[in-house]
């Protein structure tokens, strides 16, 4: 099992007892998998949150681990939300979140991703 798929399970866990409201940022995320497995850390950075996240503003999207799946970047307060693998997002994703020049890019559709043909600007 490697790192992502341990920490998913940590989250699938949690999620399982606590629900899906828990935002962490990213150092305490790390921290708190770190308290269970001592080989993930901050200082060995070995562990990227944002690579086990439902992306939702980034247009760099390319290829996603798959299963490992298990947490929600929040924006609007810089933390991540622990949702578990089994969390399907229907929503946008946005490029430049923020911006005058915000647009959507592509699409969450229950759990599935896909690009739009052309990135639409949102209004502002």
């Amino acid at each position: 099992m490697n790192n992502y798929e341990r920490t998913c399970d940590m989250v699938n866990a949690y999620v399982k007892e606590h629900g899906r409201k828990t935002e962490m940022g990213r150092g305490e995320f790390i921290e708190w998998v770190h308290e269970k497995y001592e080989n993930i850390s901050v200082e060995k950075n070995n562990l990227y949150p944002t690579d086990i996240s439902f992306n939702l503003y980034n247009n760099g999207l390319k290829d996603f681990p798959g299963p490992c799946l298990c947490l929600m970047y929040v924006f609007e307060n810089d933390k991540f939300r622990l949702v578990g693998t089994d969390y399907r997002p229907t929503c946008n994703v946005i490029q430049y979140k923020g911006r005058r020049n915000e647009q959507v890019v592509g699409k969450w559709n229950n759990g599935i991703f896909s690009f739009l043909p052309t990135p639409i600007p949102t209004e502002k």
